[in-house]
């Protein structure tokens, strides 16, 4: 799999590191507002925009802002690539639905990372709940 960054924050060196560890993974490139390129990745070739990354690839992990997951999970549905989001998969009931209905009628993944949900706490109160 190949993986475009979509926002390089400091999550996005979490995301470099573990793809990094995945054979047959790596990222490609990246999306940023500001330019700037992941710490861990400085050699990655970074945009402005999703329609500008030139390098083939197949999915994009969203590690913008909660409030601004919507559009560009739209815009990689639209290109056909699937699309991981950062917790939650946005701020609104809308721009949720907008995600998934996009997703769906590309027919691509759309899945958010909970990091937390291995967490001994989280488990011993779904084992409770269940």
């Amino acid at each position: 799999m190949r993986y475009v960054l979509i926002g390089t924050g400091n999550i996005s060196n979490t995301y470099v590191n573990a793809i990094g560890k995945i054979p047959g993974s790596e990222i490609v490139g990246c999306v940023s507002r500001s330019g700037k390129r992941p710490k861990s990745a400085p050699e990655i070739e970074c945009r402005a925009s999703l329609a500008e990354i030139e390098i083939p690839f197949d999915a994009v992990i969203i590690t913008t802002p909660n409030g601004l997951h919507a559009d560009p999970a739209i815009e990689a549905a639209r290109l056909g690539k699937h699309v991981l989001t950062e917790k939650p998969l946005d701020i609104t009931l809308d721009a949720m639905d907008r995600m998934i209905a996009a997703c769906e009628s590309a027919d691509v993944v759309l899945a958010t990372a909970y990091q937390r949900r291995t967490n001994p706490d989280n488990l011993a109160l779904k084992k409770l709940v269940d």
